[in-house]
Formats: structure tokens, C-alpha cells, sequence
């Protein structure tokens, strides 16, 4: 299995086996906090070898740099987003908030 994108984005769309991906980013910066942001996606683009086929547990992880699930309200800070298959640690990403 290889793991050829993950991100987070404004949009996501697979249109026909095209993956459309727009505004990706890793730092949110709000005028203020509390704060909503109002739309956003974890775009992610996996490959599976034929001998790989079957069902697999898929899960996003939004966690503290402590590691600890991510419990509004969010303050300033950076945070990891984590893919998990079959409660495997795949990859990741940091999200900064400003």
C-alpha cells in the first residue's frame, strides 16, 4: 500500500478517477478565537498492490502535541492530523493554528 497524497484542503472531489484538490494548506490563522472554519476536507490518495484487496478500518486522528484527542474549544497551537488503517499510524501532518 502506498499513500501518495493527505492533506488538508479547501475542496476535494474525485471526478472519474481525477482527484481534484483545491487550497491546500497547513496553517489556519482566525481573526479571533473561538473559531469555525467553515469548510475544509482531508484529501487522500492510497494505493493498494492486488494481493492488498479486502476491507480496511480507516480513521482520522485530530490530536494535541500532547497526543490527546482534540476537545473544543481550540486555542493557538500546532496539531497533528493522523491516518490509521487497521489502528496502524500510516502518516501524518501538523495543522497550525495562529
Amino acid at each position: 500500500m502506498e499513500i501518495e497524497i493527505f492533506t488538508l484542503c479547501d475542496f476535494a472531489q474525485d471526478n472519474n478517477q481525477k482527484l481534484t484538490i483545491v487550497g491546500t494548506f497547513d496553517t489556519i490563522q482566525p481573526p479571533a478565537y473561538p473559531h469555525t472554519h467553515s469548510l475544509s476536507s482531508v484529501a487522500c490518495r492510497m494505493r493498494f498492490t492486488g494481493n492488498e484487496q479486502g476491507e480496511y478500518g480507516l480513521e482520522i486522528k485530530i490530536l494535541t502535541k500532547e497526543g490527546a484527542p482534540l476537545i473544543p474549544p481550540v486555542n493557538r497551537g500546532m496539531y497533528a492530523i493522523e491516518l490509521h488503517l487497521n489502528g496502524e499510524w500510516k502518516t501524518g501532518m501538523t495543522l497550525i493554528l495562529r
